[in-house]
């Protein structure tokens, strides 16, 4: 940042420095005079040039405000970034290897456009990442609260040697396009294809090509997992459309 004295014969410059709190300015002479200012805090600013300058235009900030920012802002660790991020909603990902489906529950997934594409996270650490590969189909069924001990549940056991569908008693529906099941107890459910995966940084994009919503269900709020084991669960609904209008596409 700059400043500038008209007239008085000073330029202003700022810098931070550490140790001598956020904020320090320093005050160097010009050619006009050849007297020296030596570093003064923001708060000695009008002091010091009231033999000088009659006009300041300044754009340090505020030393007070900017301190009481700082102080209501406390250190989180990098590890945990990612639960000031964590999308949602939770869903369950059905697949189908050839000879029998199975669920994972997946947290990291996001919207890539308009258009029904979709990408999460996953690979081999999931055991129905292969038949994800493989098959490049399946289904993500979306579970309200009512369902979030059947969700962790699905997340904390392998269907290597579970079947999830009976384990939880949850119903597989005949989906349209894809052999992956629907899961007929989730709000909804949409066939998914495969359209790249990106083994490098494990993610899975889809492309949607039908999708369902259970209208009759009473419990319709979803469920968005922070990542510490801890989930927060939809609230109120606040509308916009009017104002986003320009930006949302016809027929939402």
């Amino acid at each position: 940042m700059g400043c500038s004295i008209d007239p008085g014969g000073y330029d202003i410059g700022t810098r931070i420095r550490a140790g001598n709190g956020p904020w320090q300015t320093w005050f160097q002479p010009n050619k006009r005079d050849d007297k020296s200012l030596k570093a003064v805090g923001v708060f000695g600013i009008s002091e010091a040039l009231k033999c000088r300058a009659t006009r300041v235009e300044c754009g340090v900030r505020d030393m007070v405000s900017f301190n009481k920012t700082r102080a209501n802002m406390e250190p989180l660790a990098l590890s945990k970034a990612f639960t000031l991020l964590e999308p949602g909603p939770v869903v369950l990902v059905t697949t189908h290897d050839g000879r029998k489906p199975n669920i994972m529950t997946i947290t990291w997934t996001m919207v890539r456009g308009f258009s029904a594409e979709f990408a999460m996270t996953t690979g081999p650490w999931n055991h129905s990442y292969r038949a994800l590969r493989d098959s490049r189909e399946c289904v993500l069924a979306i579970p309200t609260v009512d369902l979030i001990d059947t969700a962790v549940g699905i997340g904390t056991c392998s269907g290597e040697d579970t079947d999830k569908f009976e384990k939880f008693r949850l119903t597989p529906l005949p989906a349209r396009y894809v052999q992956a099941p629907l899961i007929g107890e989730c709000l909804a459910n949409i066939e998914c294809r495969v359209v790249d995966i990106i083994e490098r940084y494990s993610i899975v994009l889809l492309e949607g090509v039908a999708a369902y919503v259970d209208s009759t269900r009473t419990e319709k709020r979803m469920l968005h997992a922070v990542g510490d084991g801890s989930f927060i669960v939809d609230g109120a609904r606040i509308d916009r459309r009017e104002m986003m209008r320009s930006k949302l596409p016809s027929g939402v």
